[in-house]
């Protein structure tokens, strides 16, 4: 039988238990893996300290399908529309530049795209949602870019840049800090990367998960 159904044992013990007991299946992007989700499971498990996660990272794309799927319960990730999806903005990552420490740019506090243009680049490989926004944002400026290397998430790029290759253009999350990398500002309107909590509206949600909804919705939007 559908574990995941109205009538499912699942939803019996979690009227008896209450929202803490079932676990709760997340697939999130590898960027909020050392940040941003360890930082809201401490402060979920503080009121509700029985709770158990199991957690997978991966990109969207996959996360998205995942949860149309039941693979997952709740995704934190881009945004691919769906009809059956609900997508929540819960976090903003500004878009960088990152050069090393004795790159010609990294004394500047501010560039623009125009002049990010002239450098051979590192940024994100072509099937992330990521790359297509970043695709986008050149486009809108009339600007082609010439790529060196394209990378999964930001700690790669932040690894090609230590090493010397180019410079790269990223979303600025924690992953960039385990470097000795110049991070440089983008003249670029404040809101092209959201980062989504997202759940499929027709499929049964567990206690547990609506719970965890919840608190993120209360305590932890940052945008």
């Amino acid at each position: 039988s559908d574990l995941r159904g109205p009538a499912s044992l699942l939803t019996k013990l979690a009227a008896i238990w209450g929202p803490n007991r079932e676990p709760i299946e997340l697939g999130i992007i590898h960027t909020l893996s050392s940040q941003y989700i360890p930082d809201t499971i401490r402060g979920y498990l503080q009121q509700y300290p029985q709770t158990e996660f199991k957690i997978q990272t991966d990109k969207t794309e996959n996360i998205i399908k995942g949860l149309k799927e039941h693979k997952y319960d709740i995704g934190f990730c881009g945004k691919i529309i769906a009809p059956e999806l609900v997508f929540i903005p819960v976090l903003y990552q500004e878009f960088v530049a990152v050069v090393p420490p004795d790159h010609e740019l990294a004394n500047k506090q501010e560039i623009s795209l125009e002049e990010l243009v002239n450098y051979d680049l590192v940024g994100y490989l072509d099937d992330l949602v990521i790359a297509q926004t970043v695709k986008e944002i050149f486009a809108e400026h009339k600007l082609e870019p010439r790529y060196i290397s394209k990378q999964e998430n930001e700690l790669l790029i932040g690894g090609m840049i230590n090493q010397g290759f180019g410079v790269g253009i990223a979303a600025n999350t924690s992953f960039l800090k385990e470097f000795d990398l110049k991070v440089i500002s983008l003249k670029l309107k404040k809101d092209y990367r959201v980062i989504y909590l997202v759940y499929n509206k027709v499929d049964y949600i567990s206690a547990a998960a609506e719970n965890f909804i919840n608190y993120i919705a209360i305590n932890k939007i940052n945008l």
